[in-house]
């Protein structure tokens, strides 16, 4: 049996907040293969069941299939332009009720924080922290 010091720091560890993402589903769009296997790993290790895909393409190739996220993980850039904030919109107006949405980007410009801030969505900058994006990810999830 370990000791009481260990089993206060593994309750507050990054199992303890992302609970509410245990079957989930969860989308990751992403262009860069490193990135979103990445972000699909962080949240397959918590439980969430999730699908990639590149562009808003392959993500509506995905919801064709019938897969309902309640989690859109959305890169910001994708194919070079600023589209992730647009994408994300038209992906969440085709399904109901809307996923969550995070926006991940490692464009830490003055005009790219202003866009994220006015945009209503949760966003992270990477290298995006596996324990950060479950801990954002698990308080969406616990909103609804």
């Amino acid at each position: 049996r370990p000791p009481l010091s260990q089993l206060t720091a593994h309750a507050a560890g990054p199992t303890a907040a992302p609970q509410g993402l245990r079957g989930a589903q969860a989308l990751v769009v992403d262009d860069e293969p490193l990135a979103r296997e990445a972000v699909a790993n962080a949240l397959s290790d918590i439980g969430a069941r999730v699908q990639t895909a590149a562009n808003e393409a392959d993500a509506l190739r995905v919801l064709e299939e019938g897969f309902v996220p309640r989690l859109l993980i959305m890169d910001l850039r994708i194919d070079g332009e600023l589209q992730g904030i647009d994408v994300a919109r038209r992906l969440c107006a085709r399904l109901s009720p809307s996923p969550h949405v995070i926006v991940i980007t490692g464009d830490t410009a003055a005009d790219t924080l202003a866009l994220l801030r006015g945009s209503s969505f949760a966003w992270l900058i990477k290298p995006v922290n596996p324990r950060d994006l479950n801990e954002l990810a698990a308080a969406q999830m616990a909103a609804e």
